[in-house]
């Protein structure tokens, strides 16, 4: 399906995205007569802070758009990938990188108050299977989670912070 697929059509949406070649001169180091030698290192990519940044430093050879279709429904993934095993190798490459993601959530999530890991390895294999069909969401830090944060910057020990988070909670509950 070419990206000319209409907006009423939802199995698959035209999307586009910019990239930008960025060039880095990297000293390699001198010649005979004692000048520096240089060679570009090329880099691509698609991060609008990254290319911002590049292009204030003049690094940006230059960007590309591309366009491609995404699927907004299951049946919309064969109407993109016409092969199946094509499509059932990206879909995998895809939920690896899901899975990856929600594994290192759960291993790294830490208690509030005393900041240590609340993952509880399981005797054998952890089965992925409930944690992968959760909805992905945003962890946005409540304010008491951001207070902690800060706090723990200080180099409190975990009971004074307990002391601390304790009563922030005691003031923000009244």
């Amino acid at each position: 399906m070419s990206t000319n697929a209409t907006v009423t059509d939802l199995s698959v949406k035209p999307e586009t995205i910019t990239f930008a070649l960025i060039g880095t001169q990297i000293k390699t180091g001198v010649d005979t007569e004692g000048n520096p030698v240089y060679k570009t290192e090329y880099k691509a990519a698609s991060a609008e802070k990254t290319i911002a940044e590049a292009k204030e430093k003049g690094l940006v050879s230059f960007e590309q758009t591309f366009s491609y279709d995404k699927a907004g429904t299951v049946a919309g993934i064969l109407n993109i990938i016409k092969d199946e095993e094509e499509a059932v190798a990206i879909f995998n490459a895809g939920l690896k990188v899901k899975l990856n993601n929600k594994v290192k959530q759960l291993m790294e999530e830490t208690d509030e108050v005393t900041r240590d890991p609340m993952f509880e390895p399981v005797e054998g294999t952890y089965d992925l299977r409930e944690v992968l069909n959760e909805a992905a969401q945003r962890r946005n830090l409540s304010p008491v989670d951001k207070a902690v944060k800060t706090l723990s910057g200080l180099g409190l020990s975990s009971e004074a912070l307990a002391a601390i988070i304790a009563q922030i909670r005691t003031q923000v509950s009244q």
